[in-house]
């Protein structure tokens, strides 16, 4: 270094560059539609003052938070950024995946003998289904020998309970074919037997 008389002097500096930092946003996790999940980042030194930020901030509970509380509709990756005191930056992503529950449950079977259990035969759905336009249960003979238009699922008084003409209906495989509507308007058949 030199001074305004033109003196010289030497001295040594040793800068520490500060200690590097990562994050870890974990595994990519699936939930099922209208559940939650716990995010977390993971930072490396664990000690330090750091800026979090995730993004999108859309479904989470907090922004800033290391451990956020995540309710996604759809799939969505979101990204963790950490910062220190220094400056020092580091980043990385976690997807939520969403998975549906079954929009239509249609059981394989059931025992219409008066118990009380599983007596009657019947559509069963989730909060995606508007209603059910149609149920029809033929024989193995082609006969039709149930048919209910128009209702709501989850509802055993819109069930077959295995009465046919008056009587109860011979033990036997019988085939289904319902008409479902969903509330986007979209209609789907199921069949089975």
């Amino acid at each position: 270094m030199e001074d305004a008389n033109g003196c010289r002097w030497e001295t040594s500096i040793e800068l520490e560059n500060p200690p590097a930092i990562s994050v870890n946003a974990g595994p990519n996790v699936t939930i099922f539609y209208g559940d939650s999940t716990r995010l977390e980042a993971d930072i490396t030194p664990s000690s330090g003052n750091y800026t979090i930020t995730w993004t999108p901030s859309d479904s989470l509970s907090c922004t800033s938070c290391p451990q956020p509380l995540a309710t996604p509709d759809s799939t969505v990756t979101y990204h963790v950024l950490v910062t220190d005191e220094n400056g020092c930056t580091a980043t990385d992503e976690v997807t939520v995946f969403i998975k549906f529950k079954p929009d239509v449950y249609i059981p394989n079977s059931f025992s219409p003998n008066g118990d009380n259990i599983n007596d009657i035969f019947m559509i069963y759905a989730g909060d995606r289904i508007d209603k059910i336009l149609e149920l029809e249960i033929y024989s193995r003979w082609g006969e039709s020998v149930f048919y209910v238009a128009n209702f709501l699922p989850n509802d055993p008084q819109y069930g077959w309970n295995g009465m046919h003409r008056g009587k109860p209906a011979v033990l036997d495989v019988y085939a289904y074919f319902a008409i479902v509507l969903y509330k986007d308007g979209k209609q789907k058949l199921f069949k089975g037997d």
